[in-house]
């Protein structure tokens, strides 16, 4: 039910986390938060990104999160060695991802039923089979996939905690909410690594403007104004307030700061179940009426003895 509305809260939350234990702040005292307009930009994109994968749920923003992560990977690589990557490099190592996921289009609608932090995982396992037994793979998208693994397995694959009452629903519940977080991640550490790297930004950005119809170009207020057309007008990404210098500034406790639209956020999703049920309920009602008439009485009866 408004399943949408749910990812907005994780996403928001998860902004509003990030701009509260900001290092920027002084002290946990502060109510607002001064950054860059990069800073805030990267935040708009992060929350469409992560938005638009998960909400749209197909394998081609699948795709297109595995090709930048793994680009973002080999650039990481290739700065912590000191060897930057050639654009032409950089070229190479997407359309060899980008084929092997694109041949994978068929098989992976079945996952696509599962979780995002299940399609992660199978996305990332196929690339990881892909990089130690297809022939011609470099060393450089090799290493990129490696690192994803490693990551994919410390944020996704957590073992059960023997310690929960209902072990195995609360572990999933738990994974979802790391999913959101991993793609967030995963799209921030991208533009950190595009913001330093040129040759990567010059590949990257028409992938990410593919997904988004933005790219690390885009103002904090054109991610923003653009995803929240997308997003039916319910803010996700959370308003700054533009300072003269090109800084964004944004409130925490002030009216209509960052706890402002989180409840109103919140008191959105609670609206909308509400009508959910009861829309459930009117077609519950309706088809005990038509097949079963003597049943609809004795539901009646137990409502109102469970009101009672």
């Amino acid at each position: 039910m408004h399943r949408h509305l749910l990812e907005r809260v994780t996403i928001f939350f998860g902004c509003l986390a990030f701009l509260v234990l900001h290092p920027c702040r002084n002290a946990l005292g502060d109510t607002s938060l001064t950054i860059s307009a990069s800073t805030a930009a990267k935040i708009a994109l992060s929350a469409a990104g992560q938005y638009t994968v998960k909400h749209n749920n197909q394998w081609a923003h699948y795709e297109t999160l595995m090709v930048l992560s793994v680009l973002t990977e080999a650039g990481k690589a290739a700065a912590n060695a000191g060897q930057p990557i050639t654009s032409a490099q950089y070229d190479a190592i997407r359309n060899q991802t980008q084929s092997f996921l694109d041949s994978l289009a068929q098989p992976a609608q079945k996952e696509l039923s599962q979780d995002a932090a299940h399609v992660i995982r199978y996305a990332t396992d196929q690339l990881f089979s892909m990089s130690t037994n297809i022939p011609g793979v470099g060393p450089l998208l090799a290493k990129a996939v490696d690192a994803l693994g490693k990551q994919k397995i410390n944020d996704l694959e957590n073992k059960l905690d023997s310690s929960l009452q209902t072990l195995a629903d609360q572990q999933i519940n738990r994974l979802a909410g790391q999913a959101t977080k991993f793609l967030g991640d995963r799209f921030l550490q991208a533009f950190d690594v595009m913001e330093n790297d040129q040759q990567l930004a010059s590949i990257a950005n028409p992938i990410l403007f593919g997904l988004l119809h933005c790219d690390t170009t885009c103002s904090f207020s054109d991610v923003k104004n653009l995803f929240q057309n997308q997003a039916r007008k319910v803010a996700v990404v959370p308003d700054g307030s533009p300072n003269p210098d090109g800084t964004f500034t944004f409130d925490l406790q002030a009216t209509g700061g960052l706890m402002d639209q989180y409840d109103g956020v919140i008191r959105q999703v609670r609206d909308n179940t509400g009508s959910d049920i009861q829309d459930l309920r009117e077609v519950s009602d309706y088809q005990l009426l038509s097949f079963f008439p003597g049943a609809i009485v004795k539901s009646c009866v137990c409502r109102a003895h469970a009101a009672s």
